[in-house]
């Protein structure tokens, strides 16, 4: 199995960290545990179009999000400007 260029995942090799392409260590996921809450994603009333398995891409997304939400408003006087007003 391979995540993104991290590697080969031994068989058995429970949460193993591993050093992604970025350079950024992260926590493989074990499969069996992310099948075992997909049908909780899958089944709800509304079901997200995305959804992170893991904590590490979590973290890694808030902050990811986090830095373009403070360049966007950075960047806020400039879009805005684009309309033209």
């Amino acid at each position: 199995m391979r995540c993104g260029g991290c590697g080969r995942r031994p068989a058995g090799s429970r949460g193993r960290p591993s050093v992604a392409p970025f350079g950024i260590e992260v926590t493989l996921v074990e499969p069996s545990a992310a099948a075992t809450v997909l049908p909780e994603v899958v089944d709800g009333e509304q079901p997200p179009l995305r959804v992170l398995f893991g904590a590490a891409p979590t973290h890694l997304v808030k902050q990811v999000c986090a830095e373009r939400l403070r360049t966007w408003a950075n960047r806020e006087r400039v879009s805005v400007a684009a309309d033209g007003e």
